[in-house]
Order: structure tokens, then C-alpha cells, then sequence
């Protein structure tokens, strides 16, 4: 089953081993393992579920083997998923590439926040000067493209 319904926000601490604690909820809809992987279009970082993961893997394996820039594409975004088992505390391990990938330093905080279909980790710095900019001078754009998606 695709992960869906996940919203909300908590700020934790990135501890000095590189974990991070995903909440309760997210990992009942995630389930048991999940992925942790470079997002495309912000400095953050995405968990996909497995059933997630596998609609991406079968999404891009249609990409004809002809189109090079999308295989280097393909091959730099695979290369920093990486499969999850949260400990019993409900702690993940953030690969130090991933972490560079997104800004997140040992012992600062960061922002697991849900976005429906996943969860994303950013630099709580980030997140939040984003969440700013969002529901400032981009607000009124954001809101024109939503009606564009009827939403």
C-alpha cells in the first residue's frame, strides 16, 4: 500500500552518531522498513515507503536506456537511497553523504515533517526559513498554482 495521510512537524536532535528519532505514526505508515534517499527538488531528505520505492523503481525503469542524462540522473539518485530499520527507540541512521547532501550536522536539530506521500528531513535552520518564505512573498503564487490542481 502507497504511504499517504502523513502531515504535521517535530523538531529533533540529529544525535553525534548521525540518528534521528521518525515519530510513531509515520513509521506505522511506512512500516517496518523504509527508504531514506536525496530529495530532487529541495536541499532535504525523503522516506519513501517500500511500496513507495518500488512505484519510483518501476516509474523510471520506463526511461529508455538511450537517454544518458536521465541514466546519470537515475544513477546519481540511487546511489544515496539507502534501506531503513528504525531502532527500538524508533531511531534512524542518516548516511554522512546524505547528511552532507542536506545540510544536517551532528548534535544540531532538524525538522521530520510529513508531506502526504512522505517524510521529509531538512536542516531545521532550512525548514524553517523556507516555511517562512512560503507564507511570505511566495504565499499568494503558491496559492494560484494550488487552484491550477483544483486544491
Amino acid at each position: 500500500m502507497l504511504a499517504r495521510g502523513l502531515q504535521s512537524w517535530q523538531e529533533y536532535n540529529l544525535d553525534d552518531k548521525g540518528r534521528v528519532a521518525v515519530n510513531s505514526r509515520y513509521r506505522e505508515i511506512l512500516g517496518e522498513t523504509f527508504h531514506v534517499m536525496k530529495a530532487i527538488a529541495h536541499p532535504c531528505l525523503v522516506l519513501l515507503s517500500d511500496a513507495d520505492k518500488n512505484a519510483l523503481d518501476e516509474k523510471l525503469s520506463d526511461i529508455p536506456q538511450s537517454d544518458a542524462d536521465m541514466w546519470d540522473f537515475i544513477a546519481w539518485l540511487y546511489s544515496g537511497i539507502y534501506a531503513c530499520t528504525p531502532d527500538k527507540q524508533g531511531r534512524i541512521l542518516i548516511p554522512a553523504d546524505l547528511r552532507k547532501y542536506a545540510g544536517l550536522d551532528l548534535n544540531t536539530p532538524v525538522v521530520v515533517s510529513g508531506a502526504n506521500a512522505r517524510v521529509e528531513i531538512w536542516n531545521a535552520k532550512a525548514y524553517h526559513d523556507r516555511a517562512a518564505e512560503l507564507e511570505g512573498e511566495k504565499k499568494a503564487a503558491m496559492l494560484e498554482r494550488a487552484r491550477e490542481y483544483r486544491i
